[in-house]
């Protein structure tokens, strides 16, 4: 059995709802959406946002938070501090 190729309107590409922001709009609103433009839509920007808005957080906790592994949360919270110590020595 052959599976056809789902093709969809050519007026209605590139085409946003009107509800849905831009992303520079979204970008500007939202740390999530703008650590995931710079990090990519991965654990990493998520968990890199949630340091942001809790610092003191410990990684046990912003794995929770964002629901990934111990480990992840670990090497990214890492990774976060040093960029907090150089920006704060510019």
């Amino acid at each position: 059995m052959l599976l056809g190729v789902i093709q969809r309107p050519t007026d209605d590409c590139d085409v946003l709802d009107p509800d849905v922001e831009k992303p520079a709009v979204l970008a500007a609103q939202h740390p999530l959406y703008f650590r995931r433009l710079l990090l990519g839509p991965n654990y990493r920007a998520d968990v890199w946002a949630a340091l942001d808005e809790q610092p003191d957080a410990t990684p046990a906790q912003v794995a929770r938070m964002v629901g990934c592994a111990y480990e992840t949360a670990r090497s990214v919270a890492k990774d976060w501090a040093l960029a907090q110590s150089v920006e704060r020595s510019r």
